[in-house]
């Protein structure tokens, strides 16, 4: 648990949160397709970190380890502003 709390204060830096995954892990965000391999990770939340006010917090409750599988379960607030121009 205190490694994921670890991993939630590195949820600004794609670099960083990627260094916390294997380098075959499997990504998923609600409405996208799941993302394989630190670096594809890396590259897809770089993008998504850089939307302006991004900003993604969260809380683990539990840790459940399932065969050679590691995931905690907790709650989430992801936010971000949209971007509007005129013409």
């Amino acid at each position: 648990m205190a490694r994921d709390a670890d991993w939630a204060k590195a949820a600004h830096a794609p670099d960083t949160f990627a260094a916390f995954m294997a380098p075959d892990a499997t990504f998923a965000v609600a409405g996208a397709p799941e993302m394989k391999g630190s670096k594809t990770i890396q590259e897809a939340m770089g993008g998504m970190m850089k939307a302006p006010g991004f900003k993604v917090t969260w809380t683990a409750a539990s840790a459940d380890v399932g065969g050679d599988v590691g995931y905690t379960h907790g709650t989430y607030e992801l936010t971000r502003s949209e971007e509007h121009t005129s013409e």
